[in-house]
């Protein structure tokens, strides 16, 4: 939660950016978050799981280019 209130706060509305949340076939209670801008592209935070059972975060920036 404080990770996601960072990146609301990097990425903001009043930039282009909106915010939505995707759901997480790996955890019900944890969705996926992504950011979208119509011009940068997309940042997703994305929680899985091992196959060991160890918790990832993933950042994800998948950026358009020009």
């Amino acid at each position: 939660k404080e990770f996601e209130k960072e990146l609301m706060q990097s990425f903001p509305a009043s930039e282009g950016w909106t915010s939505s949340c995707i759901p997480n076939k790996e955890s019900k209670t944890l969705s996926d978050l992504e950011f979208s801008n119509d011009r940068y592209g997309s940042i997703v935070l994305d929680y899985s799981k091992n196959p060991k059972g160890k918790h990832i975060l993933y950042l994800r920036f998948l950026l358009y280019s020009n």
